[in-house]
């Protein structure tokens, strides 16, 4: 989410730089803000890009981008009736160069209240036109009875729609995304009597589909297994719009929504986003469908289609078939209510139905290779010494498999087991100073052992010998005596 907030942040950026290589003679002082320059016309503003392509194709520099700026608070009524004289009414917006952005004011907000309402059609991309890199931001389309956006120009075309709003239109699609492999396409013109000619015969195309059977429009279309020009929509949104195939028509082309909203739309045929004829389907950003109504539910994929990308998107109280992703399976055939249509109606945020994979370097956990620790070797059962000739013979109170190569006699084992009864803990092993200590516990046990023998035995000799050869002897004088040269015996031996 963090990306995609950076990437709208850069748009907006983008949409402030004032542009100022090329002049505009149709720029007007804004009403709202007369220190705004804009348009309050889509004609004048047609008349300018028109005169930019005429500059362009006599050998003048392009500028980084062309930006056509709507003026704040204003409402652009387009013609009722395409190629007819229409007194206060506007043509169509169409685009025809690479690298154009078109804002409602400077900074490009819907809150600026630009409206743009009624015709045909608001956008127009014919299919003569190569639209790379259009941006469209904070505009506000409504009441339309065609295609809101008609969307057929080149397939290098790439449309980017920011906080766009389509509300109550009518019509066969509020957008309507298709190739056509017209003769046109080779015209590579923006002759205001081509492009009018060209909206009067795609205009009848969209009203024949509305009105005569839409499957052998389909079939004819499946033939063609084209591709058309790319849609992303962020921050955008679709309500209360009544269309009688989608509300957004891919037919062919490749559609993201980031952040979008569908809400309370109405579809006769289809869905309300409806993907056919290799149609790519990216749906993301918390977009959400909400209280939309559809034969076959809010988004529908057919068995052409891919559904590319499905993460963080939601659904709630739709009508249809499907309250969530339908996708067609390979026998299915869902343009007709009376034939056969079966696939798999996928729940929103399932993120296992598309075909997305993580790239390996986001998840990918480096294993270190480390070499494993030697396990400790079991150390033999402390030897319990009964006699002088069992620690002779050396043998233990633990049992020794003679098959058994880790119980060989080794001196280092044997040290190592000496050791550990010297400690007292079987579970570590007795070091040097460890070893002294005990030397001097024993040494000294021996000392006062042998002390204690020697005065016993002295008394008894006194009780049993001294007295029978020195009757005289002063039993007083001989303690004293006696105690003296012990003393001295234990000097000598410390």
């Amino acid at each position: 989410m963090a990306n995609i907030q950076s990437w709208k942040c850069c748009l907006v950026l983008l949409a402030c730089v004032t542009h100022t290589v090329i002049s505009h003679s149709n720029l007007v002082p804004c009403e709202w803000n007369e220190s705004i320059m804009g348009y309050n016309s889509t004609t004048a503003m047609n008349a300018d890009i028109r005169s930019d392509i005429e500059f362009l194709d006599a050998g003048g520099e392009p500028p980084e981008f062309f930006h056509y700026v709507l003026c704040p608070h204003t409402e652009f009524k387009v013609a009722k009736h395409i190629g007819f004289y229409d007194e206060g009414a506007e043509d169509p917006i169409v685009p025809g160069l690479p690298n154009s952005i078109f804002s409602c004011g400077p900074d490009g907000l819907s809150s600026n209240e630009c409206k743009i309402t009624g015709g045909n059609f608001h956008f127009y991309f014919p299919d003569f036109t190569i639209a790379k890199t259009v941006l469209v931001k904070g505009i506000t389309f409504e009441s339309v009875s065609g295609a809101s956006v008609y969307g057929d120009a080149h397939p290098s075309s790439h449309i980017t729609f920011e906080d766009c709003h389509w509300n109550k239109n009518a019509g066969g699609s509020t957008v309507y995304v298709h190739f056509s492999d017209s003769e046109r396409r080779a015209l590579n013109s923006y002759d205001p009597k081509e492009i009018k000619l060209a909206m009067i015969e795609d205009s009848h195309k969209l009203l024949d589909n509305n009105k005569r059977n839409l499957e052998g429009n389909v079939t004819q279309l499946n033939s063609t297994q084209a591709t058309a020009m790319s849609c992303r929509f962020v921050d955008c949104s679709f309500v209360k719009n009544e269309n009688f195939m989608a509300t957004l028509y891919n037919k062919g082309g490749t559609i993201e929504l980031i952040d979008t909203e569908f809400l309370e739309n109405d579809v006769a045929k289809l869905s309300v986003f409806s993907n056919v004829d290799n149609g790519q389907v990216y749906i993301h950003g918390h977009t959400l469908f909400k209280s939309n109504s559809a034969r076959l539910g809010p988004v529908f994929i057919d068995n052409t289609s891919n559904l590319q990308l499905s993460k963080e998107n939601f659904g709630v109280l739709n009508t249809g078939g499907c309250n969530g992703i339908f996708l067609e399976d390979d026998t299915s055939s869902c343009f007709t209510s009376n034939d056969q249509c079966s696939g798999h109606c996928c729940q929103f945020g399932d993120e296992t139905c598309d075909l997305y994979v993580e790239p390996e370097s986001e998840h990918k956990v480096e294993v270190l290779e480390v070499e494993p620790e030697p396990e400790p070797e079991p150390e033999p059962e402390p030897e319990v010494i009964e006699s002088s000739q069992d620690s002779n013979s050396g043998s233990s109170s633990s049992s020794f498999d003679p098959m058994d190569t880790s119980n060989s006699a080794d001196p280092s084992t044997t040290m190592t087991s000496s050791n550990s009864e010297l400690s007292g803990n079987s579970g570590e092993k007795c070091g040097g100073a460890c070893i002294g200590s005990s030397i001097v516990v024993i040494v000294i046990v021996i000392m006062v052992g042998a002390f204690f023998l020697r005065r016993r035995k002295l008394r008894r000799e006194l009780i049993t010998g001294f007295a029978s050869s020195t009757p005289d002897y002063d039993v007083n004088t001989y303690d004293a005596e006696l105690f003296a040269e012990e003393a001295d015996m234990d000097m000598k031996a410390l």
